[in-house]
């Protein structure tokens, strides 16, 4: 299929431009939608040591409590007391 350049029309020419220019358009806005998100992640791969700091606070916390739960059961039906330091706390 050969194309002829006199059959070409202005109609053809402006849906091929206008092609051209919605894919570039795509192409420019896709590149700066990357660049914002790459930047973002720069940002928060600095928060995450704050983040794991905070979650090895949290289940410290969490075996802490679990510890005083046991410890309130166990006087509550009269077992023997266990002493904090003979549970790794």
């Amino acid at each position: 299929m050969k194309i002829k350049l006199d059959e070409i029309g202005v109609k053809d020419l402006f849906m091929i431009g206008g092609l051209i220019t919605v894919l570039s358009g795509f192409y420019y806005t896709t590149d700066a939608r990357i660049a914002s998100l790459e930047s973002s992640m720069e940002y928060h791969t600095e928060d995450s040591s704050k983040v794991a700091i905070l979650e090895e606070r949290i289940a410290n916390m969490d075996r802490k409590i679990d510890f005083i739960y046991d410890v309130i059961l166990a006087s509550a039906n009269k077992e023997t007391l266990v002493i904090p330091s003979d549970a790794g706390l």
